[in-house]
């Protein structure tokens, strides 16, 4: 633990078709344990494959969300549209 930090972070997680719910539960996992790293955290997550899906934030009176965030996606991959959502939606983390 990190006290009296907070981190602030944007995950996109690559669902294109080439990536199984094993690979899903791993990349879930990773998200946890940034998440026991710190004792505050503000997350951005999201999914995409060519398109960007279930955007929540995930902060210390949230963390629950987690255990029920349903990865989504399936089709081809296209890394531009997670840089248009962060500027549509003007996320802008302190890491990504």
């Amino acid at each position: 633990m990190i006290p009296d930090t907070t981190i602030d972070v944007a995950i996109a997680l690559d669902m294109s078709g080439s990536i199984g719910q094993e690979d899903a539960t791993v990349f879930l996992s990773e998200v946890k344990g940034i998440m026991e790293q710190y004792e505050d955290f503000n997350i951005q997550l999201w999914c995409f494959d060519t398109d960007v899906y279930n955007h929540v934030k995930i902060g210390h009176d949230n963390s629950d969300e987690l255990l029920s965030y349903e990865p989504q996606g399936g089709g081809g991959t296209t890394f531009e549209v997670y840089w248009e959502f962060m500027r549509d939606y003007d996320i802008q983390p302190k890491k990504f």
